[in-house]
């Protein structure tokens, strides 16, 4: 008998300890769940994050990045933990994007994913691990990959809603038919799909029982893909899901459309084109530059003297760079250069027409490799980029053959420090510190250059840029500063092809010089990204 009462004490006590906690814990997570619905309905629309308003007031997100810290999830059923994860997540990434703002992409923060660590549950972690040692290690879902954003365009478009453990199931399904109907999403073409890079990145997770990629992809799609399509990748868009600039971006497409009806595609900003950038890892970059410089005038001391004749060079700069990593880029350069002499009444396009072999040489003046880099973790805008030119003909001075002057017969180092800041949306500063050391036959050939030049930017539209250039190049040689000159200049640059080609145009003067050319130089430029 006292073993029965003691049994139904024990009841009675467990039973009115579920009265009292199970309220409580509901109360807990309800009000995790409801704070972080009401910030994503509040910051989040169409997909894109106000960055620009939380930043102005970052109370609210770290309340909630504060409440993150103290609770325990680990003895939540799975749907809830599911969906408590993936609002975690997607807070912790919005979290570390308002601490860097503003930028444009999270490849101008180093090792966005890595490096930052945030207490989850008493646990320090980054958000790969969180991604990867945590969520899909608990739960093998691929749509897992269309819930979890990376900040970027590239990822499905966020919710303005926190996922909820009671819908978990049907709004992760939802989130899957959104993404993968999306034409420029899943690109169809002629007995081929082309995948995001989330795809490639991730084979297993998109194997599951068996299914290949089209086999999942099908699961959502309402119209089906044949399984006989060859698939093929293309590269993810890290371009930040910044609502401002969605909107800007919006609104020129609405004006390009109301101007020319027929107009497709939409354009990106030009700012995230600068020479500071690095190209994303798989990437290629093909650029030629070429300038055509005339001169009938020296600066003999820093007075203009007239020449007698009309000296005219036309150089033209070849590359390719292959995006290693995010934070290293490797390629080769090639410079032709020519060189013709004339009366000072000649046209300096001459150049490329039918030329006396007397007055005229052309030669490849140099080949080598080339690197470009993020040298400090804290300065992700600025970089460094070296290229070794070497000479690949002989007598470019024309000593043996009396041609003339085309360029030194030395082999070059050059490099460039580069770094750009953004003021606003329409303006930018772009400048450049390019030590370069010839290395000559002999002392008196060789020489160390030190041009600085700073630029001034102004995006007009979502495709053109216009900019003002100002250079200062000093020569050091055996005397010291033995030639250098002040430059002025004005260009443009024109997206031809969304993301892909760019051209540039630009004129620039000598105003300034000494024991150097007092001449001017027009510029083409052709840059192509694949």
């Amino acid at each position: 008998m006292s073993d029965c009462k003691s049994d139904l004490q024990i009841m009675l006590r467990a039973f009115i300890f579920l009265l009292l906690s199970v309220p409580a814990f509901a109360q807990l997570q309800d009000d995790i769940f409801v704070q972080s619905d009401r910030f994503f309905k509040k910051h989040v629309k169409n997909g894109q994050v106000n960055y620009a308003e939380i930043s102005k007031d970052k109370q609210e997100l770290d309340n909630l990045v504060k409440r993150i810290e103290g609770v325990n999830y680990t003895s939540f059923f799975d749907n809830l933990r599911k969906a408590y994860l993936i609002n975690t997540y997607n807070l912790l990434v919005i979290k570390q994007v308002v601490d860097k703002y503003p930028i444009i992409t999270t490849n101008e923060v180093k090792n966005f994913f890595y490096d930052t660590r945030f207490n989850v549950n008493g646990k320090t972690v980054s958000l790969d691990q969180l991604e990867k040692e945590i969520i899909f290690k608990q739960f093998t879902d691929p749509r897992l990959h269309f819930a979890l954003i990376k900040a970027a365009n590239g990822s499905s478009p966020l919710p303005n809603f926190a996922f909820n453990p009671q819908k978990i199931d049907a709004e992760l399904d939802e989130q899957c038919k959104q993404i993968l109907n999306d034409p420029s999403y899943v690109r169809l073409g002629d007995r081929k799909v082309l995948l995001s890079e989330t795809f490639e990145l991730n084979p297993t997770d998109f194997n599951d029982k068996g299914q290949n990629m089209i086999q999942f992809v099908n699961r959502f799609r309402d119209n089906k893909i044949s399984e006989e399509f060859a698939i093929g990748f293309y590269p993810f868009d890290w371009t930040l899901n910044d609502s401002i600039l969605w909107e800007s971006i919006q609104a020129e497409k609405d004006s390009l459309r109301a101007k020319e009806p027929n107009q497709k595609g939409s354009l990106v900003s030009l700012q995230t084109l600068t020479p500071s950038k690095l190209i994303p890892k798989g990437r290629i970059e093909i650029r030629t530059f070429n300038n055509l410089y005339s001169q009938t005038q020296v600066f003999s001391a820093i007075r203009r003297k007239d020449l007698g004749k009309r000296d005219s060079y036309f150089t033209s700069i070849n590359q390719v760079m292959f995006g290693q990593t995010s934070k290293l880029n490797v390629g080769f350069e090639v410079w032709v250069k020519s060189v013709f002499v004339d009366t000072t009444s000649s046209s300096a396009l001459e150049i490329f027409g039918t030329k006396p072999q007397k007055y005229y040489q052309t030669a490849v003046s140099g080949i080598g490799p080339k690197v470009k880099m993020t040298p400090f973790k804290k300065a992700p805008n600025l970089t460094l980029q070296s290229t070794l030119l070497i000479p690949f003909q002989r007598d470019l001075e024309g000593r043996k053959s009396k041609k003339p002057y085309l360029s030194a017969d030395a082999a070059m180092l050059i490099n460039q420090f580069m770094y750009d800041k953004n003021i606003g949306k329409n303006w930018q500063i772009f400048t450049q510190f390019a030590p370069t050391l010839t290395f000559g036959r002999s002392t008196a050939q060789s020489r160390i250059s030190i041009p600085v030049s700073v630029n001034l930017g102004y995006l007009a539209s979502k495709s053109i840029l216009f900019y003002l250039q100002n250079e200062a190049y000093p020569v050091f040689g055996t005397g010291f500063i033995s030639s250098g000159y002040l430059q002025q200049g004005i260009g443009t640059k024109i997206q031809l092809v969304q993301k892909k080609l760019e051209a540039e145009f630009a004129y620039n003067y000598n105003t300034i010089g000494y024991k150097n050319g007092a001449g001017s130089g027009f510029n083409f430029g052709l840059r192509m990204m694949r």
